[in-house]
């Protein structure tokens, strides 16, 4: 799978046993761009030398290893060329609440949620910063048009197949636009079937489009009011089986005019894998829509990623590997301890990093755990080539 959002850095440790990259002699793998951060020294360097990168036999000023001066600090040990990847393509399926509380006139407002959320999904698929995306939509409660009578369905293969199947755009906005002009608030709020059958539909969308992350948008004002489970808590536990199984599908939620009952949303997106929820209840509604939409497009979307093959006269040592996870919130990086396998993520709430295969053999993935990968939806990835990892537990 090729990697989004991450950071490879390249360094040295020891005489070559480490990935080492030089800018001049190291193309960027497939999905990457080349990023320069500065350089780590040389094998054998004296610390004068030009190189931006690794290159044997010569170092950055001060920055010498093995008889070179400058000694091995941090920096040494991981600078050289950065890999930063290119953002996955997403296509999602967005499962929208047209319940009768979306008729509700804005506080303080002369229109309605309803249809400022008809005019926010229009610019929303019309912009031009999501083309290329793939979208997709149905509504819940089922078939519940402009004919007020019709019944709310708690039939979750109703809301497997979207209204609007999920296309490219900006191809496919027009039909999306329309699709919701052509729809009003009717009825209740039967969360669970829809989620499910949203979930269902990307569980089978996401194997026939590789190279693509498969997510399910949720867009609700309201809380389950019918059909079971109704509870918050059992219906985080279909979006929670939906992300840790194979293939692991992501759940998004914007809610509108919650309030402060919106705070038990976090709960739904948590599980799902995307850490928080979208909250709109005031200011510029149709804007602050449009915008958490696009974010998704630029989030970490995997929980794993390939392991870049070594240039040319270097070697990979997987025992020099780190990972480090920095919050879109707070700038400040983590490290992810380096856990044995899946089982042992359980031994480190849920946190860590494997390899999908076991040295001594040769890894060809990094894998995160579960808690680990919901972190993931909010933040940035670096891993970092030369670097001894902090081990986690082992029981």
């Amino acid at each position: 799978m090729t990697l989004n959002g991450l950071t490879i850095l390249c360094g040295v440790v020891g005489l070559g046993l480490a990935l080492g990259c030089s800018s001049s002699d190291t193309k960027a793998p497939k999905g990457f761009m080349a990023v320069e951060t500065g350089g780590a020294g040389g094998v054998g360097g004296d610390g004068v030398g030009d190189s931006p990168g690794f290159m044997p036999g010569s170092g950055s000023s001060g920055a010498g290893l093995g008889t070179g001066a400058g000694g091995l600090t941090e920096m040494n040990q991981c600078g050289g060329t950065a890999f930063q990847a290119e953002p996955v393509p997403v296509d999602m399926y967005i499962m929208f609440d047209q319940s009768s509380s979306m008729g509700y006139t804005i506080p303080n407002g002369t229109t309605t949620w309803w249809a400022t959320a008809q005019q926010a999904v229009a610019s929303f698929v019309h912009n031009s910063r999501a083309a290329g995306m793939g979208v997709g939509i149905q509504y819940f409660p089922f078939n519940g048009r402009t004919e007020q009578s019709t019944p709310s369905s708690c039939n979750t293969p109703d809301y497997v197949k979207p209204e609007v199947e999920i296309g490219l755009l900006p191809g496919n906005a027009d039909a999306i636009a329309n699709s919701i002009n052509a729809h009003a608030p009717v009825s209740f709020t039967p969360t669970s079937p829809a989620l499910d059958g949203a979930l269902q539909h990307m569980k089978a969308w996401a194997p026939a489009h590789p190279g693509r992350a498969s997510v399910v948008v949720l867009v609700t004002d309201g809380f389950p009011t019918e059909c079971p489970p109704k509870e918050i808590t059992d219906i985080a536990a279909i979006a929670q089986t939906a992300f840790q199984s194979d293939p692991p599908i992501r759940t998004f939620v914007v809610g509108f005019n919650l309030g402060p009952g919106g705070e038990n949303l976090k709960e739904l997106a948590k599980a799902g894998g995307t850490d928080h929820p979208f909250l709109i209840d005031s200011g510029d509604i149709g804007q602050q829509f449009v915008d958490a939409m696009l974010s998704i497009s630029s989030t970490t979307l995997q929980c794993d990623f390939d392991i870049p093959a070594a240039p040319k006269g270097m070697s990979f040592d997987p025992d020099l590997v780190k990972v480090e996870y920095t919050p879109n919130a707070t700038k400040v990086p983590e490290e992810v301890v380096k856990v044995q396998n899946l089982g042992a993520c359980a031994f480190n709430q849920n946190q860590g990093w494997y390899y999908d295969i076991p040295p001594p053999a040769a890894p060809t993935k990094i894998l995160v755990c579960p808690g680990t990968c919901t972190k993931f939806a909010a933040g940035t990835i670096d891993i970092r080539l030369g670097c001894a990892p902090i081990e986690g537990n082992t029981m």
